[in-house]
């Protein structure tokens, strides 16, 4: 099995917020011997400090005590499009997959997710982490999913995901958007 885990965002410049927190040990709690983790969150608080992703492998392996090789970052993905493509292109001799996230990201996500792993012949599953977020990223989330199915309907979801990864694409200079609140 492999599991990717998506970062929320950062609480201090070298450390991960709660949300993060309760992904990361949902992992922990699921994962197998065998089973491989990928985790998203290729971008720092600021230049220069380390990725979410590097923090949630680093802590999944010093302080979860999981094997170095069996949890990696996804590099290169600044959302959920890219980070949906990304992986399931990198992922796609794997019969399936399961993204832990919450909740209130699965709404706009899954939709993005399924037709990627369906993209590349690929079975996926989610874990919903309950109780994360706050009212900001709940309403935030919940446009964004509306927006998704709306473009998926109309066939204009190529064009959403071109405009938001290039919007997005500034997160390689620094992720501050506080997703806990």
């Amino acid at each position: 099995m492999v599991y990717v885990v998506i970062a929320c965002h950062f609480r201090t410049r070298t450390d991960f917020c709660l949300t993060t927190d309760a992904r990361l040990f949902a992992v922990y709690r699921k994962a197998k011997e065998g089973d491989r983790i990928l985790v998203t969150g290729d971008v720092p608080y600021e230049h220069g400090c380390p990725t979410l992703g590097k923090l949630m492998r680093d802590w999944l392996v010093a302080d979860a005590g999981l094997p170095k090789n069996t949890v990696s970052v996804l590099d290169g993905g600044v959302g959920t499009f890219s980070e949906a493509r990304i992986a399931c292109k990198l992922l796609k001799d794997e019969k399936k997959i399961t993204v832990i996230s919450s909740p209130w990201y699965h709404f706009a996500g899954k939709p993005i997710w399924r037709r990627r792993a369906q993209e590349n012949d690929i079975g996926v599953s989610f874990i919903s982490v309950p109780h994360t977020g706050g009212w900001r990223t709940w309403l935030t989330y919940a446009a964004i999913g509306i927006i998704v199915r709306v473009a998926i309907w109309t066939g204009l979801e190529g064009t959403l995901e071109r405009r938001l990864t290039a919007a997005q694409t500034k997160r390689r200079l620094g992720f501050t958007f506080d997703g806990c609140k």
